[in-house]
């Protein structure tokens, strides 16, 4: 609620709840605050936070907002109203997987977050709206990435960052909680992504003309996902069955860089590409871009911005460890 004694009554329950936590002991504050990066003798969590400090592409900064400590607002201006094509980024250019914090990491990463938003602002109330222009969009930008990313800055001396394309097929997403946005009340989201190690098929080539046993992203008979570790364990030598290793190339600095083995471009090795790619590549497209003669002064507010390896929906909001009652507490505790 956007109630001023909602507001009061937010406050005072935070203020409390961390009253409680300045009286932990040293004992407490391990079982509180590990959520057993450590020690699984600590209480069990989600681990560390991976969020950028500024998460979102873009935002303000609004300090003690709405009885919350920090909340992020994403407005849309009438000065970019009329471009059918623009796309309000949400956490879109923010998150690769090969990049730190994931370091290639190939499970499930969560995004989740509260938000209290208008419905203009999410395309949601435009007279053409459809499952494909409202919401939360999400692209999978891994087989065009080279097109979209190639020669962007890579914030070192002004070097410029190289891409390759990889496969789509190695990205996959879920909504675990997409309610309706609202502008009365904050609710809660919770994205999953993941990227897959990948290879080329025995027989075909990267950077080779498709007509002459090049991989070709389009076609899975010439490329292979590799979604189970044993996959990749035996993609790297150890045969097992029917499924084999066989020597691959990297062809570029980019494949060179994910190949799990560094072995040079254009050198042969046995193994396989790493996960990379963007993972939340989220926007809108306002109302107000396509029809910017209504273009309304719309704000959405952003606040307990998370992104976990581990499952968050068994977590409270505001929250790293799982909650009493969860079976994955009753798990640990019992």
């Amino acid at each position: 609620s956007s109630s001023e004694s909602t507001h009061t009554e937010r406050t005072s329950l935070f203020n409390k709840v961390q009253d409680i936590v300045d009286s932990f002991t040293p004992y407490e504050r391990f079982l509180y605050y590990d959520n057993q990066n450590y020690s699984t003798s600590s209480a069990p969590g989600l681990g560390t936070n991976l969020a950028d400090n500024e998460p979102l592409s873009s935002s303000i900064i609004l300090n003690d907002y709405e009885g919350f400590n920090i909340v992020h607002k994403v407005s849309a201006s009438t000065e970019i109203a009329g471009y059918s094509d623009k796309k309000l980024g949400l956490f879109m250019d923010k998150y690769r997987v090969e990049d730190k914090p994931f370091f290639n990491y190939s499970g499930s990463i969560y995004l989740s977050f509260l938000l209290k938003g208008e419905p203009a602002i999410t395309g949601s109330t435009s007279p053409s709206a459809t499952q494909d222009t409202q919401g939360f969009l999400w692209d999978n930008v891994n087989q065009t990435q080279a097109d979209l990313f190639n020669g962007t800055e890579d914030g070192t001396f002004g070097k410029r960052k190289t891409y390759a394309n990889i496969p789509n097929s190695a990205f996959a997403t879920s909504s675990i909680e997409s309610p309706p946005i609202a502008t009365s009340s904050y609710f809660r989201y919770i994205f999953a992504v993941s990227q897959s190690h990948w290879r080329p098929k025995e027989g075909y080539t990267l950077g080779f003309p498709v007509n002459n046993n090049g991989v070709d992203f389009g076609d899975t008979d010439t490329f292979e996902i590799l979604g189970q570790h044993a996959q990749i364990m035996t993609a790297s030598g150890a045969d097992s069955g029917s499924f084999t290793s066989f020597p691959i190339e990297a062809n570029n600095d980019y494949l060179e860089n994910i190949a799990t083995v560094q072995s040079g471009s254009g050198v042969p090795f046995t193994g396989s590409f790493m996960p990379s790619g963007e993972l939340f590549r989220i926007y809108w497209k306002p109302d107000a871009y396509s029809y910017p003669e209504n273009a309304p002064s719309t704000a959405s507010y952003f606040t307990d911005i998370k992104i976990t390896t581990k499952d968050p929906t068994n977590a409270m909001p505001f929250s790293l460890m799982y909650k009493t009652g969860s079976a994955v507490w009753d798990s640990w505790y019992l």
